[in-house]
């Protein structure tokens, strides 16, 4: 049980050094719930494996090297492929593009290009968004087969996170038949204020491993107007780039004229 309480301890303390780019031991302490100086042992311990670095302002940081493992398990997934689509997305819109994959009823970001605008929305890799709350579950939910979806939907908890947030189980599977019509999912503030998304849903690589991709940007930039204006655009590059289309939606179905 102690090791893997140890184990468990180290995972977080990764990701959570991941998650916010540089963190201090009083930040890991209480992030992972331990006296300061199990903190530090753990913090020493991950910086022999070289995990993570400590840099002269004794603040720690992902290592080099765990991002150099972390580029080599992309190359032999759909990540690359992803990325491609969303550099080539983030250029059409002008907004950042993120990746996720599901993850314990979550997506996971994974990618990301930014926008080239200096007021842009970005996310850190490693964060992860409710699936009811954002564009990217949403768009993962219609990849999957509605009896997949609706069983994935009841097990969800739907908090909401702003006024705007679905919190309804018959509400999020209409939402979800809704993206696989349209071909793509919306988010309009719906887990955070301000924040805007629309998504996409794809299989890729030689495994057909489930992607979600959403283009972010400010709610007063990236409004329905503009998105329903793009929608045509973006459908074109993601349709002639998947390997599989969302579930109920042909590859040569036009694009509706409106964000409905």
């Amino acid at each position: 049980m102690a090791l893997m309480e140890t184990v468990a301890r180290a995972v977080r303390t990764v990701e959570f050094v991941a998650r916010e780019g540089s963190v201090r031991l009083d930040d890991v302490a209480s992030e992972i719930g331990v006296h300061k100086s199990n903190a530090l042992r753990l913090l020493n311990t991950l910086c022999e494996l070289d995990w993570i670095v400590l840099d002269d302002r004794r603040s720690y940081a992902v290592s080099p090297h765990l991002v150099a493992l972390g580029q080599a398990a992309a190359a032999s997934t759909s990540l690359r492929q992803a990325l491609q689509l969303a550099e080539t997305l983030r250029d059409l819109s002008g907004e950042t593009v993120h990746v996720a994959v599901p993850h314990r009823r979550r997506m996971l970001i994974v990618g990301r290009v930014d926008s080239r605008d200096p007021l842009r929305v970005s996310c850190q890799l490693g964060t992860q968004d409710a699936m009811h709350t954002s564009a990217l579950g949403k768009a993962y939910l219609a990849v999957l087969t509605e009896p997949e979806a609706e069983s994935l939907i009841t097990d969800l908890d739907l908090v909401g996170l702003t006024p705007f947030s679905i919190t309804s189980r018959s509400t999020l599977a209409a939402e979800v038949r809704r993206t696989r019509d349209r071909g793509y999912s919306l988010d309009f503030e719906e887990g955070r204020l301000g924040v805007c998304c629309m998504g996409f849903g794809l299989r890729l690589g030689s495994n057909l491993d489930p992607v979600a991709i959403s283009i972010t940007g400010p709610s007063d930039r990236w409004t329905k107007d503009r998105m329903s204006g793009l929608a045509p655009r973006l459908l074109e590059h993601v349709r002639s780039f998947k390997a599989v289309p969302l579930a109920g939606s042909a590859p040569g179905q036009t694009a509706p004229s409106g964000i409905r």
